[in-house]
């Protein structure tokens, strides 16, 4: 078998400052929001980054839009990772008490988070 040489590598390049940066960063909220209110579970602090990030002036957007708030993945998925830092951890776990979930003979189950 005939061995094949490497070619010359292409440059790494650093990465360039740029993109859009919401002036409200969800680790930043979380933080935030959590010392406040001591423990809350994960769709609550959605919507509570959702409406402080409605609050901020539409002055200070880009071409006067309003801002946008991260999908509830992303911000979940933002949990989780400050979850595996160790910046947050589960809290109590309760039974959900949600109506469309009245007639389901297992309930699903509601976790809060509280700072580390």
């Amino acid at each position: 078998m005939e061995k094949i040489e490497p070619t010359r590598a292409l440059p790494v390049e650093p990465l360039r400052p740029g993109g859009f940066r919401k002036p409200l960063s969800v680790r930043q909220f979380i933080i935030e929001h959590l010392q406040t209110a001591g423990e809350d579970h994960p769709s609550a602090m959605h919507q509570a980054y959702k409406a402080a990030l409605a609050e901020i002036p539409l002055s200070r957007s880009r071409r006067g839009k309003k801002y946008k708030a991260c999908t509830y993945y992303s911000f979940t998925r933002e949990l989780h990772a400050m979850r595996l830092e160790g910046v947050i951890k589960h809290g109590k776990t309760e039974i959900s008490d949600s109506t469309h979930t009245a007639h389901w003979k297992t309930k699903p189950l509601r976790t809060y988070y509280v700072l580390a």
